[in-house]
């Protein structure tokens, strides 16, 4: 017998899902790709929670830590890291927040904006594995309008009241970040930079992080061979995959 599980089903802690993304296609008024989001809650190429707990071990002495999410698509992933956060690592509630969620393209932080992510049922599944079953501590369900998913939901108040939505290009945003203590999520889109751009971001990162803060990547970037990158002007893979720290700058 084939067992069928409702988008309203507690996941259990022992399975943790595993799913591709979803896939939003903006075209303009002439049917031309303007942009391509690839997003979804809870993306498998990070452990949310031993991110958590790193975070607050690493930051839980720290008057403060400024977290930008940059290429933040519909929102899926800056409300990942909230909830991350208010679940994993709670003592940072007071000084994580507001999560700084930054796209290049005005129609996708148009639709971030809206205050409403369309889902697929594995997200439910996603969420209430690495909330412990709370999402409706953090989301509501709302009418779905887009054609081809299975559901819409909301960010309630105390979630959607922790993003600052807002447009920036990493490439030329990086000085407005503070000094220390800054965590970088910049994941799953160096594909589309030009090559020569990857050792100039690298640097850039480095000079944004070097005093106490980290970056984010994720299985794109890996693919590309970032690491190696990223370890050439000075980072090092953290006990966390795809989550890296300032070192020491090797000669490049």
């Amino acid at each position: 017998m084939q067992v069928k599980f409702s988008p309203y089903t507690y996941y259990p802690n022992s399975a943790k899902p595993n799913f591709k993304s979803n896939e939003d296609v903006f075209v303009d008024k002439n049917g031309v790709i303007t942009n391509k989001t690839m997003t979804f809650f809870f993306r498998d190429d990070l452990d949310w929670q031993h991110l958590g707990e790193f975070l607050e071990h690493r930051y839980k002495n720290s008057d403060n830590v400024n977290i930008t999410d940059y290429g933040c698509s519909d929102g899926s992933e800056a409300y990942t890291i909230a909830m991350t956060i208010f679940t994993h690592a709670p003592h940072l509630k007071d000084t994580a927040f507001p999560i700084i969620a930054k796209d290049n393209f005005p129609d996708v932080l148009e639709d971030a904006r809206s205050g409403k992510v369309h889902i697929y049922n594995k997200d439910i599944y996603s969420i209430n594995y690495y909330t412990k079953n709370r999402i409706w501590d953090f989301m509501q369900a709302v009418r779905c309008n887009k054609f081809g998913y299975d559901m819409a939901l909301a960010p309630k108040p105390v979630l959607q009241d922790k993003i600052i939505f807002e447009q920036g290009d990493i490439l030329e945003d990086l000085d407005n970040l503070p000094e220390k203590n800054n965590v970088i999520f910049c994941r799953n889109f160096w594909k589309y930079f030009d090559k020569e751009n990857y050792h100039n971001l690298a640097a850039h990162l480095y000079e944004k992080t070097k005093d106490n803060g980290l970056v984010v990547i994720g299985n794109v970037e890996e693919r590309l061979g970032i690491p190696l990158i990223l370890n050439q002007h000075g980072f090092t893979e953290t006990s966390v995959e795809n989550v890296y720290a300032p070192v020491k700058k090797m000669a490049v």
